[in-house]
């Protein structure tokens, strides 16, 4: 049975949060709120917890999960060779409701940086990485609210619950590892940014 914290963004405080990040610590998943969906995360530096993420989600093995950062220094662990121009077009748009594909260390990785103060706390409070993607089964809709990732609740060991996410869609993923930048999806954020 999952451990469910049910919480007002205000309330988003380290002591509140501590089973989340014990969790993720130790390999297990979390449901988590972003500003776009919600969202299935697992510790990225343990093979066997983004595993766990695949199976719960019935998610094709090819397709890539992006990490999650709650701060730029996360963000330069996590690609640390990242060519200035595409830091830089990240520091316009984030944090917010995209997807970044940025080449650091002969790799292409995705990162998001969600504006939403819950899993910024979060995720802020995670010194190692995290990878996460939408909490439901691959195909089905991206949950909105916690009620909408039912069909992977049982596969988490905490559910953080702060009510219907704030903009109520996919983030836009955009490739920076091509001149220009190329928009991969558009989800609820435009590309170019105005």
């Amino acid at each position: 049975m999952a451990c469910t914290i049910v919480l007002e963004p205000r309330d988003a405080g380290p002591a509140i949060l501590a089973p989340a990040v014990e969790a993720l610590r130790r390999g297990e998943l979390v449901i988590l709120p972003t500003d776009t969906v919600y969202g299935l995360a697992a510790r990225a530096d343990q093979p066997e917890a983004v595993a766990g993420i695949y199976a719960a989600k019935r998610r094709p093995d090819h397709k890539p999960l992006s990490y999650h950062a709650g701060s730029w220094d996360m963000i330069r662990r996590i690609a640390p060779d990242a060519p200035a121009a595409a830091l830089a077009a990240m520091r316009r748009c984030l944090p917010g409701p995209y997807t970044f594909l940025v080449a650091s260390g002969g790799r292409t990785v995705g990162i998001r940086f969600p504006d939403h103060p819950v899993c910024s706390a979060l995720l802020g409070a995670c010194e190692f990485p995290v990878a996460a993607t939408s909490a439901n089964i691959s195909g089905e809709p991206s949950p909105l609210n916690i009620a909408m990732a039912g069909s992977v609740r049982g596969c988490a060991a905490v559910i953080v619950d702060a009510g219907p996410t704030p903009l109520q869609g996919e983030s836009t993923i955009v490739d920076l590892t091509v001149e220009p930048p190329a928009c991969v999806r558009q989800g609820i954020a435009p590309w170019p940014k105005p």
